[in-house]
């Protein structure tokens, strides 16, 4: 199988497990050449929340230019990834977090932030937005969403399904899709990392050991911020479609 751009001993993005590993075995299809300026670090950002985020913003919402996008959860890792995609698709972006990560929030390309905590967001943002994203891990802001949203926008969601009664509106569950657009998706987000319209927001970086396993999941249901397990790099060892 002939591979486009790659080579031997390349370091390569790829979506692979379940499970945490040294070595995986991955279809060709999922995976993508790492931007040259871009550490291992930055570049485990895109898979998981990075794909989540990228689907969220185009197969789901299919958010264009001059699309008013409200995204709730922006300080969270699939939150904070999908309010840079959405700015570099042309959008007004609306974020959301708790005061404590407001500094988060002025760091991100959004236009205006919304401090849950401090004020009633689902007033200040009241049918503003062609595009709602909720990426809060909770899932449970039905009220909120459907508040924010205009009459015949877009909503994507982890949680459950949106009803509201006063709107027709389009729903989409954010789940996985098939390898071909999980490709699209990381050679997209791989050429933002790389031309710098997409920054890594990286909370804490462990070792992938047993230890740094459990400590990363304990962090990611404490904080859902982004938590990076960093390993030797993933090179090409074969250009058969089969890499490890």
């Amino acid at each position: 199988m002939t591979l486009p751009g790659l080579s031997i001993g390349d370091v390569v993005i790829g979506q692979g497990g379940p499970a945490y590993a040294e070595y995986v075995v991955v279809p060709a299809q999922v995976v993508v050449k790492k931007p040259a300026n871009a550490s291992n670090a930055e570049a485990v950002t895109l898979v998981t929340p990075g794909i989540t985020a990228y689907n969220a913003a185009t197969a789901f919402t299919q958010i264009k230019s001059g699309d008013h996008v409200f995204i709730n959860g922006a300080t969270g890792g699939v939150g904070a990834l999908a309010a840079q995609i959405a700015k570099n698709l042309g959008a007004y972006v609306i974020g959301t977090g708790s005061s404590k990560n407001e500094a988060l929030l002025k760091e991100l390309p959004l236009d205006e932030i919304g401090l849950y905590d401090q004020e009633d967001i689902a007033a200040k943002f009241a049918n503003s937005s062609d595009v709602v994203i909720n990426a809060a891990m909770n899932g449970n802001n039905g009220e909120l969403l459907g508040a924010v949203v205009k009459d015949g926008g877009r909503v994507a969601s982890v949680g459950g399904e949106l009803t509201v009664a006063d709107k027709e509106i389009t729903f989409e569950h954010i789940r996985p899709l098939h390898a071909d657009q999980t490709q699209t998706a990381l050679t997209q987000l791989a050429k933002m990392l790389g031309d710098g319209t997409l920054a890594a927001k990286i909370f804490k970086t462990l070792p992938l050991t047993l230890d740094g396993v459990i400590e990363a999941m304990n962090c990611w249901n404490s904080t859902m911020r982004q938590v990076e397990l960093c390993c030797s790099q993933i090179k090409v060892i074969k250009k058969r479609g089969v890499f490890a």
